[in-house]
């Protein structure tokens, strides 16, 4: 009983991050310098979609976004799915009705194949935009909440 359980949930959330993943890649665009492009979808989760902005300088492979009780990242977390994330642009991010984590964890991957940057527990519902930004002077990326 225990294994059917378990096995369930993981279907569950599996489900739920091919629904975002899906979502993304359908409605998620890159735009010109500062601007965002906007595309509402009627099967979506509000409470969990967010904007994110690259402020880092550099150029963005690989974007991952997943339940932060999900202990590996996985290729249906990748929501570029072969596209880059140009400095300067947004990604709406929009999630299935069926995503129901209470956190979430945010992993970028670099073109110039430095290390991937890893947040864990974000609350998505309290979050509408986040920017990812990079200190030079002291070679950290962080996240700003907008």
């Amino acid at each position: 009983m225990s294994t059917f359980k378990i096995n369930r949930r993981f279907l569950a959330i599996g489900l739920a991050v091919l629904s975002l993943t899906i979502l993304v890649s359908s409605s998620a665009r890159t735009s010109q310098a500062s601007t965002t492009n906007t595309a509402a979808s009627a099967a979506q989760n509000d409470a969990l979609d967010f904007t994110l902005v690259n402020g880092t300088g550099y150029t963005i492979k690989k974007v991952y976004i997943g339940p932060s009780n999900n202990p590996n990242w996985t290729a249906d977390m990748e929501v570029l799915h072969g596209r880059v994330f140009k400095n300067g642009t947004a990604l709406d991010i929009s999630f299935s009705p069926k995503a129901q984590s209470a956190k979430w964890d945010l992993r970028v991957e670099w073109s110039d194949g430095d290390a991937p940057v890893d947040w864990y527990g974000l609350d998505l519902t309290t979050i509408e935009k986040l920017t990812l930004l990079y200190d030079a002077d002291s070679g950290k990326t962080s996240v700003r909440i907008n």
